[in-house]
């Protein structure tokens, strides 16, 4: 992902306030600043909640952070900073909009087709 118009301290601060939801266990697993944009991924560990499942042929645990950690930490970095503009995947996620938009992971046959929404272990389940 993508922030502009933000900077590392807005990110870490939004980190913060997310992990008052999520038991302290979200982290970035990538954040670097780059001309222009601050690029980051947001993982958990797999003890706690926050972290994506898939469900293909079994269930798998990811290190990745589920789609209810990202929209609560675009929700913090924007009400924090109006101004920043965050770009994840085919998505413009600003004050204006875009933010917790659903769509489907895994649409070739070699996955069930599932939502990202439906793909969470926040309750640590």
């Amino acid at each position: 992902m993508k922030a502009r118009k933000c900077s590392p301290q807005d990110l870490h601060e939004a980190l913060q306030i997310v992990n008052k939801l999520f038991e302290e266990n979200i982290r970035f697993s990538k954040l670097s600043q780059k001309p222009g944009y601050i690029q980051f991924s947001l993982a958990a560990s797999l003890s706690g909640p926050g972290h994506r499942v898939h469900k293909q042929f079994h269930l798998h645990r990811s290190q990745h952070a589920c789609w209810h950690v990202h929209g609560h930490f675009f929700d913090a970095l924007l009400s924090m900073n109006p101004s920043a503009v965050i770009y994840a995947g085919s998505l413009r996620i600003s004050s204006s909009g875009g933010n917790w938009q659903d769509s489907q992971i895994g649409s070739d046959s070699n996955y069930q087709a599932i939502y990202f929404s439906d793909s969470c272990n926040c309750k640590g389940e």
